[in-house]
């Protein structure tokens, strides 16, 4: 259960820094193992992610699609839609 918490925390920082500086580089955040792990899992042409294109391919693994009408990724992934 710590474990998860852990993991948790660091997530809702990245997507915080996602949503401030959104065209900063994943790398400076996130080890350069996760992102081969992502890139390679989701097929991705290269692992040069910004902040917010490495959240929004998280987000993609739990089965957010982001078509322009699905609206805020994270009301979608919290169940806060509408709010804020």
């Amino acid at each position: 259960m710590v474990f998860l918490s852990i993991v948790s925390v660091r997530l809702l920082q990245l997507r915080n820094i996602s949503r401030t500086e959104p065209e900063v580089p994943a790398s400076n955040l996130v080890p350069k193992k996760l992102l081969k792990v992502l890139v390679a899992h989701l097929n991705l042409p290269d692992d040069n992610l910004t902040n917010a294109e490495f959240w929004g391919n998280i987000a993609r693994l739990g089965g957010f699609i982001g078509r322009s009408g699905d609206g805020n990724l994270a009301g979608k992934l919290y169940g806060v839609a509408g709010r804020g």
